[in-house]
């Protein structure tokens, strides 16, 4: 496990927090748009695609909302790590126990690859 910098480490976290903050943001347009599609069409293969869309955004909230909460223990620990030591805190190393770095690469793949089939979706039935 490779250590980085504490303020390192912080700069990812903030950055992960506004991208995820991005992606909350953009579900809530995507259930909207969901909602229109909805309305505007009757047919029964269609409300279970409808269904399968709603559900895939449920679980891609919980996942924004996993990583936030893992983000802030992470964040916890950094100023754990400092208060502890408060002297020459920028250059200290810790490791990052989660890998929050790859699981959040697999979310925005995951979330990026939803949206395009969505967008197809939408496409097809608006």
């Amino acid at each position: 496990m490779e250590k980085e910098y504490l303020l390192d480490l912080h700069k990812d976290h903030k950055t992960w927090q506004e991208e995820l903050a991005f992606y909350s943001n953009n579900l809530i347009s995507l259930r909207n748009r969901l909602s229109e599609v909805s309305i505007q069409n009757t047919n029964h293969d269609l409300k279970k695609a409808v269904e399968q869309f709603q559900n895939q955004f449920i679980i891609q909230k919980e996942q924004i909302d996993i990583l936030n909460h893992d983000i802030q223990i992470s964040e916890d620990a950094i100023e754990a790590n400092i208060k502890a030591n408060p002297v020459a805190s920028d250059h200290r190393k810790m490791s990052e126990k989660t890998d929050l770095a790859d699981r959040m690469e697999t979310f925005k793949k995951l979330f990026v690859e939803m949206k395009e089939t969505f967008n197809d979706f939408v496409g097809k039935n608006l």
